[in-house]
């Protein structure tokens, strides 16, 4: 089998994996699984009875998770809207939470998440993970919950989401994290040039350690620095352009 078709089924098909073996004669021959079943695939991908073995190891999941929140997580999971608008860390970050997720709460049925109290059920889950993991962690798995559920009510497969704007447990303050003058003083004593330079464009642009890091030499136009600010948005548009006039005054 080429690399092509491995890379065909891999696009096509969600959740197979190819073992290989040696046999006497010395020939390799690939063995393929259906990952969530363990089931194994008859046929090279592409063949009838590959479909046919893949389509009932698929039907085995949705007829296990039936009516629950496992199918709702998986079919979320699986949409659209997760696999192309969201970006692959944060995919990853989800589905890392949402296992989790499901490890408590996979069998609960979909009809309790339209009942208001599942909200409670929700925030005594995350104060047990805030205990041990951290009120971040906690609230991070609830916030992926909450998207799988906004993209539920979306599509009426429950009437709302409880857990919108849920109060967070987890805050930053960064209001007294601040240069002072003599802060800046003691670093340009000692920083690199490229380093006392990196600092001069924060302090004058305002800009995000990121932002500055993406800078080109075609961003300064002789007047002016030209930076599109932030990640690109959802969808694949560019972020906005930041027009920032050059002074001239010091530090």
């Amino acid at each position: 089998m080429t690399s092509g078709s491995r890379r065909m089924v891999r696009a096509d098909l969600k959740g197979v994996f190819p073992t290989y073996k040696t046999l006497k004669n010395g020939t390799r021959k690939t063995y393929w699984y259906h990952r969530a079943t363990g089931r194994s695939l008859r046929g090279k991908p592409g063949s009838a009875e590959f479909i046919a073995d893949y389509a009932a190891a698929e039907k085995l999941i949705r007829d296990r998770h039936a009516g629950t929140i496992n199918s709702l997580i998986r079919s979320y999971t699986l949409s659209v809207e997760f696999e192309e608008k969201l970006a692959k860390s944060t995919q990853a970050e989800y589905k890392r939470m949402l296992t989790k997720a499901e490890t408590e709460f996979g069998t609960m049925p979909i009809a309790a998440l339209d009942d208001a109290r599942v909200k409670r059920d929700f925030l005594d889950w995350r104060e047990k993970v805030a205990r041990g993991s951290g009120s971040r962690e906690a609230d991070n798995r609830l916030s992926a919950i909450s998207a799988m559920l906004t993209w539920s009510a979306d599509r009426g497969k429950i009437t709302t989401n409880h857990l919108k704007g849920f109060k967070r447990l987890y805050h930053v303050d960064r209001s007294e994290i601040i240069w002072l003058p003599e802060h800046i003083s003691a670093f340009m004593k000692v920083a690199s040039i490229e380093m006392q330079r990196a600092l001069i464009l924060g302090l004058h642009t305002g800009q995000r350690e990121g932002d500055i890091l993406r800078m080109t030499w075609s961003a300064y136009d002789g007047t002016a620095i030209n930076v599109r600010q932030g990640k690109r948005r959802r969808g694949g548009t560019s972020a906005p352009l930041i027009h920032i006039p050059c002074t001239t005054g010091s530090l």
